[in-house]
């Protein structure tokens, strides 16, 4: 199926959004068996203030929604057992709602089951979660995230977290895993950037960009209660030296979870600080003379799990 707008074509469309999450998802279009479908050029707005779900791909593997415009609804775009998807160069506005509880939630897109998705070139915003991609081997790529709660999220969508129009309700089978995150800006989210948590593993995350985050522009996490329940730890996730085009005097704040101890932390640093760009802390001669004292003062945590905060300069 294809559905291709002209210039200027707008959808208005009407699907309530959801305060209970026990009701059924209230949804404008949904591509159920529709394989290798194509969504292009088309604005979507709902026809009443709020909006339920813009578009829903259900067992749609293959479908592309592109170069659309979606403006105030719950969900914008939402993904369940859909592989290999492709989302690219859409602008969302999620509805702002859930800022004054008259919504729990919205998002921007969210990828709940659907390995090797393609996610590249949107711009998200107002959303609670701007992107959040679960599953695995899925590439992320040139997107901007901005004025959300959290910019992207790679987690896991938890269990019964949705239910379908068929009455189903779905959760992430996997936590974010094996996705390629690269060269993507997130800015001015009300939280965080980047946030990594709840499992999600061997993610790698190159040449991205973050600025004007709430505490921090990107979040490697380890075991977490954040969200009122425990989110596991985030493991072998590697995130290298980001890279700006605009100025070279801004940092990005990391936290990094380190589970093997200051040994651990010294051989990675040493990799990555031969990349250059790290901003040295006042009075050391060196980043390696920072971690031996913080290891100095920490013995009776490097053996388990330790949050370290610092500063990485951007160039």
């Amino acid at each position: 199926m294809s559905i291709r707008g002209q210039e200027g074509a707008v959808l208005r469309i009407q699907a309530s959004p959801t305060t209970d999450y026990s009701v059924a998802l209230d949804v404008a279009l949904h591509f159920k068996f529709a394989t290798n479908s194509r969504l292009e050029n088309i604005d979507i707005e709902p026809s009443s203030a709020i909006g339920g779900v813009a578009v829903l791909l259900e067992n749609a593997g293959g479908t592309m929604v592109k170069n659309c415009h979606i403006n105030g609804f719950q969900s914008s775009i939402l993904v369940e057992k859909s592989p290999g998807v492709k989302l690219f160069d859409n602008t969302i506005a999620a509805s702002t709602a859930w800022q004054v509880g008259s919504i729990p939630d919205a998002y921007g897109i969210i990828i709940v089951n659907g390995p090797g998705g393609n996610i590249k070139g949107n711009d998200v915003s107002g959303a609670l979660f701007g992107i959040w991609p679960c599953d695995h081997g899925g590439t992320y790529e040139n997107n901007y995230t901005h004025h959300n709660y959290l910019g992207l999220i790679l987690c896991k969508v938890p269990a019964n977290s949705f239910k379908l129009p068929s009455g189903e309700t779905t959760g992430a089978n996997f936590s974010s895993n094996h996705w390629t995150v690269t060269n993507n800006l997130s800015t001015d989210n009300f939280m965080v950037g980047y946030l990594v948590i709840d499992g999600a593993y061997n993610n790698k995350l190159t040449n991205n960009d973050a600025s004007g985050n709430g505490t921090y522009d990107i979040e490697l996490t380890g075991d977490s209660y954040r969200f009122g329940f425990l989110t596991p730890s985030a493991t072998t996730t590697w995130s290298m030296r980001a890279a700006t085009k605009a100025s070279a005097s801004r940092t990005v704040g990391w936290t990094i979870s380190c589970m093997a101890g200051c040994g651990w932390i010294r051989r990675w640093m040493r990799v990555i600080e031969k990349k250059g760009g790290f901003r040295k802390p006042s009075g050391f001669r060196n980043l390696f003379s920072f971690l031996s004292l913080c290891k100095q003062h920490m013995e009776p945590f490097v053996n388990g799990l330790f949050l370290m905060k610092f500063q990485n300069s951007i160039a």
